[in-house]
């Protein structure tokens, strides 16, 4: 059985509610997680439906920007999405200011953006799926 990816998600969310001794690098891996969570799900739905298209590479940018510039308003509010969600992810995994620890109301806000955007990534329809596959 493939791996479920939006169960990054509710790990998301788990690392804001769990007991911890270094809440700052939960905040910033939920970021991630909910970020991850969106992209394999997306990601996943391709590979399964109509091929791998990745060859083991990430493609982030190139899958968002294609999501952006689909001419279908579904797609492209994926792509908003997550585009929202891997800045935070960046700025939670590369930047090492203290002023770049995103706040808790800040992840709670994107795991909401996650779980929207896998709504919208779930309901797309095959053509759909081929549309995106098909920019790569």
């Amino acid at each position: 059985m493939a791996f479920d990816f939006t169960h990054f998600v509710d790990v998301a969310e788990e690392l804001l509610t769990a007991p911890t001794t270094f809440p700052r690098a939960c905040l910033r891996a939920a970021g991630g997680r909910a970020y991850y969570g969106t992209y394999g799900f997306l990601r996943s739905r391709l590979i399964t439906e109509v091929g791998d298209c990745f060859n083991r590479r990430g493609k982030h940018r190139e899958l968002i920007n294609h999501c952006e510039q689909s001419s279908s308003p579904h797609i492209q509010r994926i792509g908003k999405r997550l585009a929202t969600l891997y800045a935070l992810r960046v700025r939670s995994d590369y930047d090492h200011e203290d002023a770049s620890d995103p706040t808790q109301t800040e992840v709670e806000t994107m795991i909401d953006l996650a779980k929207k955007a896998c709504e919208k990534i779930a309901n797309l329809h095959h053509a759909d799926v081929k549309s995106i596959h098909g920019s790569f």
